[in-house]
């Protein structure tokens, strides 16, 4: 064996040992995630295999589980990024760049053509990103991967069944290992004669097992030892690795520039490595409803259908309990041959019962958060605004870790790819040196806008205080900054940036208004020392006698 293939040899060992480690620390969870799919995922399998195409919702008897996972999905989705209005502005640290016109104008362009990009079908952006964000309200983890192929991004969400993380000594993710099934044919399509020589065999001499599926691992982790003087595939800063899980052989390696997955978590638990999820929470609640609606469902059949009594010899010839049917009763029988068996339940309280349930999970998906509706339509806008802003905070945290773990490393992965795909302007010189991870973002997203449109209430609450006060003592006015105010309330209704004047604009119409203001001073101070001039000169002229003489 040569010594490239002693290293891939112990490269691909390594690798189906630790992804076996990481498999089994796991069991728990996948336990834990089948559970949940039973109910409100039946699509997904962890634990429980079936073919495709399966039945998989016999065993649920109510769906509101299932829909409040969509609903809250959809939400998220339409409040976080939605693709039909601008929810990042990019800005830089130092704020006298921002005010530069060349530097203020490209970010902006970038920010266009990044959700152009989002936007396009192409790329695959929107239906990816829901079908992560469903995971994550189900499950508590997603995983979405962002790759470059001849030149293009595409975006994938990989199904969590496959997705297997570790973190850092920060809690954060750095290592995913996938494991991932392909046809023989896929495998060859993919990697042609470094498929391995089984695949290329049965590509040349067995059609009929074309379509046999294999199982791939593939790790994506920091690369230590690696040339970051070289830029060749070998030498990234992440590896990627895939292995053929059966033989534990090499099939590829290459790499990434910057880590390639965005693997956000709703809520997770110090020393946890994968998320929590309102659909985990809500387990319990869900179980029970499924039970309540299945008895009222067969007690419902039992009312309608009842279970019927036949009196022993009243009955002539066989039971019929078709409609329309004849039954002959024997002479003489002095009371009902056949009866209904009654029936004692009472509907009313497992119907309340089942409704409350119905509503504890909808709550527990946050579904009044999302359609947060006025409680009454005499509200004014003020009111509704306050209202919503004070539900949307109880999804703080959620948007916190959302914007850490998704959206924040999404726009700079985006923009790191974009500009070595030639997708961007060129940079501005006073951009030189700098890269996207100094980027500071402002998210203007319905969702975000919700959460600080209380900083205008309160805004608005001290104004009401300070103007009483104001006429007072006016000297108290100079502690406010009108200017700041202005762009601040700007950001905050997500005025577009294009109908604003800069600050340096501001300041030059404010210098010519002045200007202005000093030279209609001017005229007319001068007009009035000449009125003044005119007004002496003739009352000279008059008290001379109007011959420039004075009167006796």
């Amino acid at each position: 064996m040569s010594k490239l293939h002693a290293i891939m040899a112990d490269t691909a060992s390594k690798i189906s040992v630790e992804f076996n480690r990481l498999k089994s620390k796991r069991q728990n969870w996948e336990t834990h995630w089948q559970s949940v799919a039973d109910f409100v995922a039946p699509t997904r399998q962890f634990t429980s295999f079936t073919e495709r195409g399966t039945e998989k919702r016999r065993l649920v008897f109510d769906s509101t589980a299932e829909e409040s996972a969509e609903v809250l999905a959809s939400g998220i989705h339409g409040l976080l990024i939605n693709p039909a209005i601008k929810w990042p502005n990019l800005r830089v640290a130092d704020p006298g760049l921002n005010e530069i016109p060349v530097v203020k104008s490209w970010l902006d362009d970038s920010t266009n053509r990044m959700l152009a990009l989002f936007s396009n079908p192409r790329f695959g952006f929107d239906t990816q990103a829901h079908e992560a964000f469903l995971d994550l309200v189900t499950f508590g983890t997603s995983a979405l991967i962002l790759t470059e192929r001849n030149g293009e991004i595409r975006f994938q969400a990989w199904p969590l069944s496959e997705v297997f993380c570790r973190t850092d000594e920060l809690g954060a993710i750095d290592t995913v290992y996938r494991k991932f099934p392909l046809t023989a044919i896929q495998a060859w399509d993919r990697w042609g004669n470094r498929a391995g020589k089984d695949i290329t065999a049965i590509i040349k001499n067995d059609l009929k097992r074309y379509h046999e599926e294999r199982q791939y691992i593939q790790a994506i982790f920091p690369r230590k030892d690696r040339d970051a003087g070289k830029i060749d595939k070998l030498n990234k800063p992440w590896a990627s690795v895939v292995i053929d899980q059966k033989s534990e052989t090499v099939i590829s390696e290459g790499g990434f520039d910057e880590f390639p997955f965005l693997i956000p978590r709703w809520a997770k638990a110090p020393g946890e490595v994968y998320g929590r999820s309102p659909a985990m929470k809500m387990l319990p609640t869900i179980r029970l409803l499924n039970a309540m609606v299945k008895t009222i469902l067969v007690a419902s059949e039992k009312s309608v259908d009842p279970p019927m009594i036949v009196h022993g010899n009243s009955i002539e010839g066989p039971i019929m309990t078709a409609p329309g049917s004849i039954i002959p009763a024997r002479p003489g029988v002095g009371r009902t041959p056949i009866e209904p068996l009654p029936q004692s339940g009472r509907f009313e309280v497992g119907l309340q019962l089942v409704q409350d349930a119905k509503e504890s999970i909808k709550n527990g998906f946050f579904l009044e958060l999302i359609g947060a509706l006025p409680l009454s339509d005499r509200m004014t806008t003020v009111e509704v605004r306050a209202r919503m802003a004070q539900k949307m905070q109880m999804l703080s945290p959620v948007l916190a870790r959302l914007q850490q773990e998704f959206l924040t490393p999404l726009i700079r992965r985006t923009l790191d790819m974009m500009s070595r795909t030639g997708k961007l302007a060129e940079a501005p010189e006073e951009f030189a040196g700098m890269s996207f991870d100094e980027l500071e973002i402002d998210y203007v997203s319905p969702l975000a806008l919700s959460q600080r449109a209380s900083d205008l209430d309160n805004i608005t609450r001290l104004q009401a205080f300070i103007m009483p006060n104001a006429e007072l003592d006016p000297t108290i006015m100079d502690n406010w900054n009108s200017d700041e105010l202005f762009r601040y309330a700007a950001m905050v209704t997500n005025t577009p940036q294009r109908v604003l004047r800069n600050p340096r604009e501001v300041q030059m119409i404010r210098q010519s208004r002045e200007e202005m203001m000093r030279q209609q001073q001017q005229l007319e101070a001068a007009k009035s020392i000449a009125e003044t001039a005119e007004t002496g000169a003739k009352a000279v002229n008059e008290a001379q006698g109007g011959n420039g003489r004075m009167r006796r």
